[in-house]
């Protein structure tokens, strides 16, 4: 009962591509992918996705196997057995282990609702775009967390410290949360991707834009006038000024010329 290559009799987990096992066996050997309590099931999509085929180098093997159960449900689709236009609910359980993974900790449960016809094995640009908003997304986060983190530099705080990151990270994630999971279900066969990406960037870049407005309100004089930290100046202003440039950088469909309506802008 070895966990290696089990996904040919398990079909309700998705798998990881193993480097360290793949050289104890001399062959490709893929582990059960654990389910990380502190990450949305959305922020790995990647996983649930057959289409995507991510490698670490071209010609190595995919980092990444979705469940059977996934990949039957796009061979159903393909024998017309299963109709497109409608939405699959899918739950993820995982515990998590103790010590040397010897004791049990807590349960961890999500939940992501998908479009069928997004597991089609032809809707390989809808997947690469529901895999891409999750990339910018992260970049965006990032970004706002630099920005958290150089404002607290500025003001005096260690460099040691990553607690400014983490909390605005935390706050993020959770409105993103909600948006994501709205904007997905409507990736549809039909849908215009290039107006899908548009107005999940405007949604990325709505909410980060307010947070770090948030944190630019909140510093204190000491933020404002700054301070040289590594040889480099630190300030509010200049941290803003590196958090836009950032986000121009990652969400570039954010900031079109032809900004969406009011209407539009959020997610559906």
């Amino acid at each position: 009962m070895t966990p290696q290559n089990r996904f040919r009799v398990e079909p309700m987990t998705a798998w990881r591509y193993s480097e360290p096992q793949t050289k104890k066996a001399g062959s490709v050997t893929y582990m059960p992918l654990k389910h990380q309590s502190d990450r949305a099931f959305w922020r790995g999509i990647a996983a649930l996705l057959p289409q995507v085929q991510q490698t670490s180098k071209p010609g190595s093997p995919r980092l990444r196997m979705p469940p059977k159960v996934v990949t039957w449900l796009a061979t159903l689709q393909v024998a017309n057995l299963v109709q497109r236009g409608g939405v699959v609910n899918l739950r993820a359980v995982g515990m998590e282990y103790g010590s040397n993974e010897a004791l049990f900790g807590e349960m961890a449960t999500d939940g992501l609702a998908l479009p069928v016809g997004l597991l089609a094995p032809e809707a390989v640009e809808q997947a690469e775009l529901a895999l891409a908003a999750v990339d910018c997304a992260d970049k965006a986060v990032f970004a706002l967390g630099s920005l958290a983190q150089n404002i607290a530099l500025a003001a005096g705080a260690s460099s040691e410290s990553d607690g400014p990151r983490q909390r605005v990270s935390a706050s993020a994630y959770a409105e993103l949360d909600q948006s994501y999971r709205r904007w997905i279900v409507t990736l549809g066969e039909s849908c215009d991707l290039t107006e899908r990406r548009s107005v999940w960037q405007h949604e990325v870049r709505r909410i980060v834009e307010r947070l770090g407005g948030d944190l630019a309100d909140a510093a204190g004089p000491a933020a404002l006038v700054g301070r040289s930290s590594g040889g480099q100046q630190r300030d509010a202003g200049l941290a803003l000024v590196w958090f836009t440039r950032k986000l121009r950088e990652v969400i570039p469909h954010a900031y079109e010329t032809t900004e969406l309506s009011e209407g539009t802008k959020e997610a559906q």
